[in-house]
């Protein structure tokens, strides 16, 4: 049996899609054209709105459904999930951490992939095992 985290947020536009986990703009527009990518920015911001294009979905740390990246997204018909507020990318790092109210936080790399349900605002990620035997169990935040 697969263990999983769900993340929900505010679903912004609606699809499902399954994809690569990428961190930024760049990462979308390098990795995009060949597979798909699931976004995941703190904020999406206008001039963020090409790599949209790339992107088979948006992920938002914060902003809502009449916000920019949103917008965007359900123009070009893609998933789109807004105030993810247990998410905090580090970029950086290609790290997604994951901080469940009253848990540990888990991280997630940049390359991971990850289930995105724009009409829920669900995020899913399937561990690794070494990971899930860790957490001993899926997990809903």
């Amino acid at each position: 049996m697969a263990h999983t985290i769900t993340v929900r947020g505010l679903g912004a536009s609606p699809g499902r899609v399954k994809g690569v986990l990428v961190l930024s703009v760049a990462e979308a527009a390098r990795l995009g054209p060949a597979r798909p990518v699931i976004l995941v920015l703190r904020d999406c911001r206008s001039d963020d709105a090409r790599a949209l294009v790339n992107a088979a979905a948006l992920v938002s740390v914060r902003g809502g459904v009449t916000g920019h990246g949103a917008i965007i997204a359900r123009a070009l018909g893609k998933p789109c999930i807004v105030a993810c507020r247990h998410l905090d990318p580090k970029p950086a790092d290609g790290e997604l951490v994951v901080r469940p109210e009253g848990g540990e936080p888990v991280v997630i790399r940049e390359g991971d992939e990850v289930e995105v349900d724009g009409a829920k605002g669900l995020i899913t990620v399937t561990l690794a095992l070494a990971l899930a035997l860790a957490l001993a169990g899926d997990k809903v935040v």
